[in-house]
């Protein structure tokens, strides 16, 4: 029986989604919990890859289960109760034989939240990265009009990248202020599909443009003949959320 599972998970000190030898991540735990239930391996295929230390509020995978041993609340609730706090079983439900958590999936939707005002609640609690300046936000949406604007993503994608395109549609590319005091921005933007790194990479370039390290006429440049930037900026992982996956 193979059945989609609905998750959330903080990624912080795992070392991302997909298994890898003597590391700590979010398939790998799941995975060792399933083997403990069903005494036997069951690999688990997600809806995509998320680097080390990044979040994810709406997550998918799917799987095959080996046998009926379990309903899929009491698997629910006996895999909620083995895993860490940091990972969370949302919902688990039967699907046609030929579902894919990754192949099916028609958009993703990323945020990156920033915080500019000094606040050790916020710095130690929460998934938002302290830039300790603020930024011009119709400048940042006049680069991410830009950005969307193109579809060859090669100078956003990090060196070693298995993908076999780098071409992706951008749907939305968005900045915004989550208060009245200017506190906290979050970039939100939506895709069919990122390429290894692309997100980070790009709240990097739209900040150092900000900061006039880089021009938007040499982002157009780069972007133009699919090269990297002279400045790239990788920003901090623990930002970065899986927002949403649309089937």
């Amino acid at each position: 029986m193979r059945v989609s599972v609905r998750m959330s998970y903080d990624g912080t000190g795992y070392s991302g989604w997909q298994v890898q030898p003597n590391s700590k991540t979010i398939q790998g735990d799941i995975q060792d919990c399933l083997a403990t239930l069903y005494q036997s391996e069951i690999p688990i295929i997600g809806c995509g890859r998320t680097d080390a230390g990044v979040h994810a509020d709406d997550y998918y995978f799917h799987c095959d289960l080996l046998n009926d041993e379990y309903n899929l609340d009491e698997l629910k609730y006996k895999l909620n109760k083995m895993l860490s706090s940091q990972i969370a079983i949302r919902a688990i439900d039967q699907v046609h034989d030929d579902f894919h958590a990754r192949f099916h999936a028609l958009k993703r939707s990323y945020r990156y939240c920033l915080h500019f005002k000094k606040d050790p609640f916020v710095d130690r609690f929460s998934y938002q990265y302290s830039l300790g300046t603020n930024l011009d936000v119709d400048l940042l949406n006049h680069i991410s009009y830009i950005i969307s604007s193109y579809s060859d993503f090669t100078t956003f994608c990090k060196t070693n990248s298995d993908s076999s395109t780098m071409l992706c549609e951008i749907y939305k590319s968005h900045w915004h202020f989550t208060d009245a005091s200017q506190s906290t921005l979050v970039f939100e933007i939506t895709a069919n599909r990122f390429l290894r790194g692309m997100i980070r990479l790009l709240v990097g370039a739209h900040i150092n443009i900000n900061r006039g390290k880089i021009t938007i006429q040499e982002l157009k440049n780069a972007l133009d003949t699919q090269s990297q930037l002279k400045l790239s900026w990788s920003v901090p992982a623990k930002g970065l959320s899986l927002s949403s996956i649309e089937y």
